[in-house]
């Protein structure tokens, strides 16, 4: 029998002089109530922990890379972030680098909070992960009636195409005022075609949601 696999909230991106800080933002998260994967926590080595580390970054919400001087020269650090801009997760740098030591210029875009302010950046992830309120959920089944395509299609255009995914979030945001990812919005709207609430698009896209 396969092993079911742990889900993760959050993901940590660091390297060996990032480690201490690592496990702490750990603890932190997990007394927000958030399970977070960082590779130490794996034994072993090889091709085991490779698979690990992709399938923790493709099923996490959120991604945070512990920014230190050997992080953010870091190929590997630089890839799990491209991995998380790929899967539009919400991305958070937790800054341990000093006054003199620049940040590199992919990275100035992110949230960036230095390390006096992780526990504001805890708060701010754990805020992200809540779940969607029903409100929230009739906001997301009326973006995809006004999309008027079918849920498996649109998915797929989502995946391919990082502007399209883009955008999707951004109606969302626009309907609720809450910023969430496209690739959660879209593991939500698969759960509820699961259940059978996912609205069935007419003519004229906007229809009545199956009850």
């Amino acid at each position: 029998m396969r092993k079911s696999r742990p889900i993760y909230d959050v993901f940590i991106s660091y390297s060996h002089d990032g480690q201490a800080t690592a496990k702490v933002l750990g603890q932190l998260l997990a007394g927000a109530g958030l399970k977070a994967f960082e590779t130490s926590s794996l034994p072993g080595a090889g091709a085991t922990v490779l698979d690990s580390v992709r399938e923790a970054l493709t099923e996490s919400d959120a991604f945070v890379a512990v920014l230190t001087p050997t992080a953010a020269a870091s190929p590997s650090v630089a890839v799990e972030l491209g991995g998380a801009m790929a899967l539009q997760k919400p991305i958070y740098l937790l800054s341990m680098l000093g006054a003199g030591e620049s940040i590199p210029a992919y990275l100035q875009h992110f949230h960036r909070y230095p390390a006096s302010r992780i526990q504001e950046m805890v708060q701010s992830i754990a805020k992200e992960a809540e779940p969607l309120s029903d409100s929230d959920r009739a906001s997301l089944m009326h973006v995809y009636a006004q999309l008027g395509i079918p849920s498996d299609r649109l998915v797929l255009d989502l995946v391919l195409d990082p502007d399209a995914a883009h955008r999707f979030a951004s109606k969302f945001t626009e309907q609720t005022g809450r910023t969430v990812s496209s690739e959660r919005l879209m593991r939500e709207l698969m759960r509820l075609r699961k259940m059978g609430r996912i609205p069935k698009l007419g003519r004229n896209s906007i229809v009545h949601t199956t009850k």
